[in-house]
């Protein structure tokens, strides 16, 4: 829980960034992203963030449910106005990972692995998941981002449930230490995020030598799902856009952009 006095030091010291230059906390909303779009719709700057204790209908990708118990996790949404050519979105989603990898390292004991292109992993188990909306400005037409970001903060395996324990973790799962409050931990993670806000799409090279050290996909057996159907192959390498590079049974290689990409051994994909 981010108490009042939190929030306005927080404000203080964040007053000299992008990222959180207009910062909402709410008890409970649908979710946050939704929340943020309205603010889209009322003028918000670049940077502005909405987060929440609690989200009664959060949601990942593909529309699936995200669950976000109260006070159990770190839900918050961030919004972008990039100035970009529209080739370079799709390297959003990545950044916004690397940012929030480091800053749970900064926070924390535990370095999460990044399961392409969007989730952070620990102990083969989804600790972190970001969904990215790209949508018009509704009143100028300019292109806009929103990127969600749930954390995994206190769930014990009864609070994720018999369907979600064996594939969802949480910080204090993984360490005995004392966690950062939620005030410190949305601090760090609005640190790390705003050369996203600022400086986007300059900083390329430094977060993809990031993100390749912490992907977890190179060298492991994948499966594919898209429009074609189910493929399996191995990741060979990160790409220089991020795009993962596969080589098939058959010895082809191709590059995705896009579709599931399940790795064995991670959410019971064995």
């Amino acid at each position: 829980m981010i108490t009042a006095e939190e929030l306005d030091r927080m404000r203080s010291r964040l007053s000299g960034q992008i990222a959180g230059q207009q910062l909402y906390v709410y008890e409970s909303v649908t979710s946050t992203n939704d929340v943020l779009r309205e603010k889209l719709a009322e003028g918000a700057p670049n940077g502005t963030v909405v987060a929440a204790f609690t989200q009664t209908a959060g949601r990942g990708r593909k529309g699936r449910r995200f669950q976000s118990l109260k006070n159990k996790g770190l839900y918050f949404s961030l919004l972008l106005r990039p100035s970009c050519s529209p080739d370079q979105l799709s390297t959003i989603t990545p950044r916004a990972a690397v940012a929030v990898c480091e800053a749970i390292e900064w926070g924390t004991d535990i370095r999460p692995a990044i399961k392409w292109p969007n989730d952070l992993v620990c102990d083969g188990r989804k600790l972190c998941g970001i969904l990215t909306e790209a949508m018009p400005d509704p009143n100028t037409g300019e292109l806009c981002v929103i990127v969600g970001i749930g954390i995994n903060l206190y769930q014990t395996e009864e609070d994720f449930g018999p369907e979600l324990a064996p594939i969802a973790v949480s910080l204090a799962g993984l360490t005995k230490r004392v966690l950062p409050t939620e005030a410190s931990l949305l601090e760090f993670v609005l640190r790390s995020l705003d050369p996203l806000a600022a400086e986007f799409p300059a900083g390329h090279a430094r977060v993809l030598e990031s993100y390749r050290s912490h992907c977890l996909n190179p060298g492991r057996e994948v499966r594919l799902v898209s429009e074609d159907g189910e493929q399996t192959a191995v990741c060979l390498r990160v790409n220089d856009d991020f795009s993962l590079l596969l080589q098939y049974p058959d010895g082809s290689t191709h590059s995705v952009v896009s579709g599931e990409v399940s790795v064995r051994g991670i959410y019971g994909y064995v």
